[in-house]
């Protein structure tokens, strides 16, 4: 009976161990840490070409395919994805240390914006300008 006991607290502590290290890490394939984003700050109407016009607020953008013939990045607001665009990644050589974004000023007052230096990225993150599609950006 003694055994029998022992047996069921060593179950019972491992079971509760694996759940409990589970829940801290999030569970397998739940997650994209591998996945590089960063938080930007729009205080205007932003246009990204070939994506969406975002308003203003703070968005994540993060690296949904990193392939150089092919490369894009996507902006979430809070858990939604509002938008995607093409961007050509430019290798810095370092990891940038501020978040910055280039962008022109429209006629309508808007920014259009043509690139990104993302904190913590090791990429410059450029738009194409040949076509620009106006999503909701909510």
């Amino acid at each position: 009976m003694n055994t029998n006991k022992s047996k069921s607290i060593l179950t019972t502590t491992a079971f509760v161990l694996f759940f409990t290290g589970t829940a801290l890490a999030g569970f397998p394939g739940h997650h994209n840490s591998a996945r590089k984003s960063a938080d930007v700050d729009f205080t205007q109407t932003t246009k990204v070409p070939n994506g969406p016009t975002l308003q203003p607020g703070t968005y994540k953008v993060a690296l949904l395919n990193s392939d150089a013939s092919a490369a894009e990045v996507g902006f979430y607001r809070g858990d939604k994805l509002v938008g995607e665009a093409a961007v050509r990644l430019v290798d810095k050589g370092n990891k940038i240390r501020e978040t910055e974004v280039y962008a022109s000023i429209q006629d309508d007052h808007s920014q259009l914006v043509t690139e990104m230096d993302l904190s913590g990225w090791t990429e410059k993150v450029i738009f194409s300008q040949s076509d620009t599609t106006i999503g909701s950006g909510e």
